[in-house]
């Protein structure tokens, strides 16, 4: 008997389904985002649906490097003054 993993998007939660159009995905510890074609055999990676998922993922991402990076601007401008 073969061994069938349960697998969701992890930004809208879908469960997937006999579609191809399955788009893989890392986060590199630098905040890196590489996205990749469906392959079954990659096991540390994250999964989305489908291009709009992914869309949604690299908006969210984007939103937090500007977040992050007005944070460390403010500090870097608040400690040159001081």
């Amino acid at each position: 008997m073969a061994f069938s993993q349960k697998v969701t998007c992890d930004v809208c939660g879908i469960e997937r389904g006999p579609s191809n159009h399955w788009i893989l995905y890392i986060i590199a510890p630098a905040g890196n985002i590489i996205f990749s074609a469906w392959d079954a055999s990659y096991r540390i990676t994250g999964h989305l649906c489908g291009s709009g998922c992914a869309a949604k993922l690299l908006s969210q991402k984007i939103e937090e490097w500007r977040y992050n990076n007005s944070a460390v601007s403010g500090i870097a401008a608040g400690s040159a003054g001081a």
